[in-house]
Protein backbone atom coordinates (compact mmCIF):
# COMPACT_ATOMS: atom_id res chain seq x y z
CA UNK A 1 0.00 0.00 0.00
CA UNK A 2 1.36 3.33 -1.15
CA UNK A 3 0.18 7.16 -0.53
CA UNK A 4 -2.61 7.79 -3.54
CA UNK A 5 -1.21 9.25 -6.85
CA UNK A 6 -2.68 12.11 -7.83
CA UNK A 7 -3.55 13.66 -10.89
CA UNK A 8 -2.56 17.42 -11.42
CA UNK A 9 -6.13 18.30 -11.84
CA UNK A 10 -6.99 16.40 -8.60
CA UNK A 11 -4.37 17.93 -6.66
CA UNK A 12 -6.16 21.48 -7.88
CA UNK A 13 -9.44 19.82 -6.30
CA UNK A 14 -7.64 18.67 -3.38
CA UNK A 15 -6.43 22.04 -2.68
CA UNK A 16 -9.51 23.97 -3.05
CA UNK A 17 -12.10 20.99 -1.80
CA UNK A 18 -11.87 20.55 2.43
CA UNK A 19 -13.98 17.36 1.59
CA UNK A 20 -11.85 16.39 -1.23
CA UNK A 21 -8.93 16.98 1.34
CA UNK A 22 -10.82 14.83 3.75
CA UNK A 23 -11.31 12.14 1.85
CA UNK A 24 -7.68 11.72 0.71
CA UNK A 25 -6.57 11.81 4.02
CA UNK A 26 -8.13 8.46 4.80
CA UNK A 27 -7.27 6.38 1.71
CA UNK A 28 -3.85 4.41 0.00
CA UNK A 29 -3.76 2.97 -3.31
CA UNK A 30 -3.31 -0.42 -3.74
CA UNK A 31 -1.17 -2.53 -7.01
CA UNK A 32 -4.50 -1.90 -8.80
CA UNK A 33 -4.90 2.00 -8.25
CA UNK A 34 -7.87 1.24 -5.70
CA UNK A 35 -8.18 4.12 -3.22
CA UNK A 36 -8.59 2.36 -0.22
CA UNK A 37 -10.52 3.94 2.62
CA UNK A 38 -9.48 3.61 5.92
CA UNK A 39 -11.87 4.98 8.51
CA UNK A 40 -15.24 3.47 8.99
CA UNK A 41 -16.68 1.24 7.21
CA UNK A 42 -20.20 -0.43 7.81
CA UNK A 43 -21.47 -3.07 5.00
CA UNK A 44 -17.76 -3.09 3.69
CA UNK A 45 -18.39 0.71 2.17
CA UNK A 46 -16.47 3.87 3.09
CA UNK A 47 -18.48 6.68 4.82
CA UNK A 48 -17.66 9.85 5.83
CA UNK A 49 -19.14 12.62 7.70
CA UNK A 50 -20.40 16.28 5.83
CA UNK A 51 -21.47 18.89 7.44
CA UNK A 52 -22.59 16.39 9.96
CA UNK A 53 -23.88 13.92 8.83
CA UNK A 54 -22.73 10.64 7.19
CA UNK A 55 -22.31 9.89 3.36
CA UNK A 56 -21.15 6.91 1.53
CA UNK A 57 -16.96 7.76 0.86
CA UNK A 58 -17.21 6.72 -3.27
CA UNK A 59 -20.43 8.64 -3.72
CA UNK A 60 -19.11 11.63 -2.15
CA UNK A 61 -15.53 11.01 -3.81
CA UNK A 62 -17.88 11.04 -7.45
CA UNK A 63 -19.18 14.29 -6.41
CA UNK A 64 -16.08 15.57 -5.10
CA UNK A 65 -13.69 14.84 -8.36
CA UNK A 66 -16.48 14.09 -11.19
CA UNK A 67 -19.53 16.23 -10.70
CA UNK A 68 -22.84 16.59 -9.47
CA UNK A 69 -25.02 12.78 -9.08
CA UNK A 70 -28.02 12.68 -10.52
CA UNK A 71 -31.22 12.00 -8.42
CA UNK A 72 -31.93 8.38 -8.65
CA UNK A 73 -28.92 7.25 -10.17
CA UNK A 74 -25.98 4.92 -8.16
CA UNK A 75 -22.26 5.59 -8.04
CA UNK A 76 -20.79 1.84 -9.17
CA UNK A 77 -17.52 0.51 -9.09
CA UNK A 78 -15.33 -0.32 -11.98
CA UNK A 79 -13.35 -2.51 -10.12
CA UNK A 80 -15.58 -4.11 -7.63
CA UNK A 81 -14.28 -2.95 -5.03
CA UNK A 82 -16.84 -1.25 -2.20
CA UNK A 83 -13.93 0.27 -0.01
CA UNK A 84 -12.51 1.85 -3.24
CA UNK A 85 -13.20 5.59 -4.27
CA UNK A 86 -10.75 6.25 -6.85
CA UNK A 87 -12.84 8.50 -9.08
CA UNK A 88 -11.52 6.81 -12.54
CA UNK A 89 -13.00 3.46 -10.88
CA UNK A 90 -16.44 5.02 -10.34
CA UNK A 91 -19.37 5.55 -12.24
CA UNK A 92 -22.94 6.36 -12.94
CA UNK A 93 -25.79 3.99 -13.14
CA UNK A 94 -29.50 3.45 -12.30
CA UNK A 95 -30.70 0.50 -10.47
CA UNK A 96 -31.58 -1.95 -12.80
CA UNK A 97 -27.65 -0.84 -14.22
CA UNK A 98 -26.40 -1.67 -10.52
CA UNK A 99 -27.58 -5.43 -10.40
CA UNK A 100 -26.69 -6.16 -13.55
CA UNK A 101 -23.17 -5.09 -13.16
CA UNK A 102 -23.82 -7.29 -9.90
CA UNK A 103 -24.54 -10.31 -11.83
CA UNK A 104 -21.98 -9.57 -14.33
CA UNK A 105 -19.59 -9.86 -12.14
CA UNK A 106 -20.75 -12.63 -10.02
CA UNK A 107 -21.99 -11.39 -7.10
CA UNK A 108 -25.57 -11.74 -7.55
CA UNK A 109 -27.31 -15.36 -6.65
CA UNK A 110 -30.30 -14.60 -9.50
CA UNK A 111 -29.89 -13.45 -12.18
CA UNK A 112 -32.19 -10.59 -13.55
CA UNK A 113 -33.45 -9.80 -17.02
CA UNK A 114 -36.13 -7.44 -16.54
CA UNK A 115 -37.47 -5.38 -13.48
CA UNK A 116 -39.65 -8.10 -12.36
CA UNK A 117 -38.32 -11.99 -13.47
CA UNK A 118 -35.78 -12.51 -11.00
CA UNK A 119 -39.01 -12.63 -8.34
CA UNK A 120 -39.82 -16.24 -7.93
CA UNK A 121 -43.33 -17.72 -7.50
CA UNK A 122 -44.09 -13.90 -6.91
CA UNK A 123 -42.07 -13.14 -4.23
CA UNK A 124 -38.25 -12.64 -3.28
CA UNK A 125 -35.80 -14.91 -3.23
CA UNK A 126 -35.24 -15.85 0.35
CA UNK A 127 -32.37 -17.18 2.83
CA UNK A 128 -29.07 -17.52 0.77
CA UNK A 129 -31.08 -17.50 -2.48
CA UNK A 130 -31.43 -13.52 -1.97
CA UNK A 131 -28.85 -11.59 -4.13
CA UNK A 132 -28.28 -9.62 -0.29
CA UNK A 133 -28.11 -11.94 2.04
CA UNK A 134 -24.88 -11.29 4.46
CA UNK A 135 -25.29 -14.84 6.37
CA UNK A 136 -24.60 -18.04 5.18
CA UNK A 137 -27.87 -20.58 6.24
CA UNK A 138 -25.19 -22.41 8.53
CA UNK A 139 -23.90 -18.53 10.13
CA UNK A 140 -27.69 -17.75 10.63
CA UNK A 141 -28.67 -20.60 12.79
CA UNK A 142 -25.32 -20.84 14.27
CA UNK A 143 -25.44 -17.24 15.13
CA UNK A 144 -29.69 -17.53 16.29
CA UNK A 145 -28.46 -20.21 19.03
CA UNK A 146 -25.82 -18.01 20.42
CA UNK A 147 -28.39 -14.99 20.68
CA UNK A 148 -30.47 -18.42 22.62
CA UNK A 149 -27.45 -18.81 24.90
CA UNK A 150 -27.64 -15.46 26.09
CA UNK A 151 -24.57 -13.58 23.67
CA UNK A 152 -24.86 -10.34 23.34
CA UNK A 153 -25.68 -8.87 19.78
CA UNK A 154 -22.71 -7.01 19.74
CA UNK A 155 -20.46 -10.15 20.37
CA UNK A 156 -22.42 -11.85 17.94
CA UNK A 157 -21.70 -9.12 15.26
CA UNK A 158 -17.97 -9.70 16.25
CA UNK A 159 -17.93 -13.61 15.68
CA UNK A 160 -19.04 -13.23 12.69
CA UNK A 161 -18.07 -9.99 11.16
CA UNK A 162 -20.79 -8.48 10.72
CA UNK A 163 -22.62 -5.12 11.36
CA UNK A 164 -24.73 -4.98 14.65
CA UNK A 165 -27.92 -4.44 12.27
CA UNK A 166 -27.25 -7.76 9.81
CA UNK A 167 -27.87 -10.03 13.19
CA UNK A 168 -30.37 -7.67 14.57
CA UNK A 169 -32.47 -8.20 11.25
CA UNK A 170 -31.65 -11.79 11.99
CA UNK A 171 -33.53 -12.24 15.35
CA UNK A 172 -36.24 -9.97 14.36
CA UNK A 173 -36.92 -12.31 11.45
CA UNK A 174 -36.24 -9.71 8.87
CA UNK A 175 -33.81 -11.77 7.06
CA UNK A 176 -34.18 -15.67 7.15
CA UNK A 177 -37.89 -15.74 8.30
CA UNK A 178 -37.90 -19.87 8.26
CA UNK A 179 -35.36 -20.51 10.88
CA UNK A 180 -36.73 -21.73 14.21
CA UNK A 181 -36.74 -18.72 16.51
CA UNK A 182 -38.43 -20.95 19.40
CA UNK A 183 -35.80 -20.72 21.75
CA UNK A 184 -35.05 -17.49 21.87
CA UNK A 185 -36.53 -15.45 24.35
CA UNK A 186 -39.84 -12.84 23.82
CA UNK A 187 -38.01 -10.04 25.40
CA UNK A 188 -34.65 -10.85 23.47
CA UNK A 189 -37.14 -9.85 20.27
CA UNK A 190 -39.49 -7.56 20.91
CA UNK A 191 -39.00 -4.55 22.36
CA UNK A 192 -40.74 -5.66 26.17
CA UNK A 193 -37.46 -6.05 27.93
CA UNK A 194 -36.20 -2.43 29.75
CA UNK A 195 -33.09 -1.23 30.44
CA UNK A 196 -30.34 -3.75 31.20
CA UNK A 197 -32.45 -6.58 30.19
CA UNK A 198 -32.58 -5.61 26.13
CA UNK A 199 -29.76 -7.06 24.38
CA UNK A 200 -28.03 -3.79 23.12
CA UNK A 201 -27.85 -1.89 25.81
CA UNK A 202 -24.66 -0.32 26.58
CA UNK A 203 -25.11 1.17 30.06
CA UNK A 204 -26.13 -0.52 33.29
CA UNK A 205 -29.18 0.86 35.21
CA UNK A 206 -27.50 2.63 37.49
CA UNK A 207 -24.82 4.65 34.76
CA UNK A 208 -28.11 5.50 32.93
CA UNK A 209 -29.70 7.00 36.47
CA UNK A 210 -26.53 8.91 36.77
CA UNK A 211 -26.79 10.47 33.28
CA UNK A 212 -30.51 11.35 33.58
CA UNK A 213 -29.03 13.05 37.27
CA UNK A 214 -26.02 14.74 35.98
CA UNK A 215 -25.57 18.35 35.30
CA UNK A 216 -22.64 17.74 33.22
CA UNK A 217 -22.95 18.40 29.48
CA UNK A 218 -23.74 15.57 26.75
CA UNK A 219 -20.16 15.80 25.54
CA UNK A 220 -18.43 15.29 28.70
CA UNK A 221 -20.65 12.47 29.61
CA UNK A 222 -19.98 10.75 26.29
CA UNK A 223 -16.49 10.68 27.44
CA UNK A 224 -16.76 9.32 30.90
CA UNK A 225 -19.08 6.94 30.21
CA UNK A 226 -17.26 5.70 26.87
CA UNK A 227 -20.86 5.89 24.23
CA UNK A 228 -21.95 8.83 21.66
CA UNK A 229 -23.12 12.25 22.72
CA UNK A 230 -26.61 10.80 20.65
CA UNK A 231 -27.08 7.79 22.90
CA UNK A 232 -26.46 10.37 25.76
CA UNK A 233 -29.20 12.53 25.04
CA UNK A 234 -31.33 9.60 24.57
CA UNK A 235 -30.68 8.70 27.78
CA UNK A 236 -31.24 12.86 29.19
CA UNK A 237 -34.60 13.21 26.76
CA UNK A 238 -36.51 9.45 27.87
CA UNK A 239 -36.13 8.45 24.48
CA UNK A 240 -34.47 4.95 26.16
CA UNK A 241 -34.35 3.82 29.65
CA UNK A 242 -38.37 5.42 29.81
CA UNK A 243 -39.05 3.22 33.17
CA UNK A 244 -36.78 5.10 35.03
CA UNK A 245 -38.11 8.48 33.74
CA UNK A 246 -41.30 6.97 34.85
CA UNK A 247 -40.27 6.12 38.04
CA UNK A 248 -38.66 9.63 39.06
CA UNK A 249 -41.70 11.23 37.65
CA UNK A 250 -43.78 9.53 40.30
CA UNK A 251 -41.54 10.30 42.87
CA UNK A 252 -41.70 13.65 42.40
CA UNK A 253 -45.40 13.62 42.43
CA UNK A 254 -45.71 11.67 46.19
CA UNK A 255 -42.96 14.34 47.42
Amino acid sequence: MTAVKLTKAQRRIVRDDPVAAKLVAHVTQDHAGCWLWNALKPHAYGTIAIDGRPRRAHRASYEAFSGPIPPGFFVCHHCDVPACINPHHLFLGRATDNMRDMVRKGRAANPITSAQDHFKAGHAPRGSAASGARLSENEAKAALADMAAGMRILDIAAKYQRDRKTIQDLVNGRTWPDLDRSQIPASRKGRQAKGERVWTARLTEEQAMEIIASPLSTRKLAAIYGIGAAAIHKVKSGATWKHLHRSALQEASHD
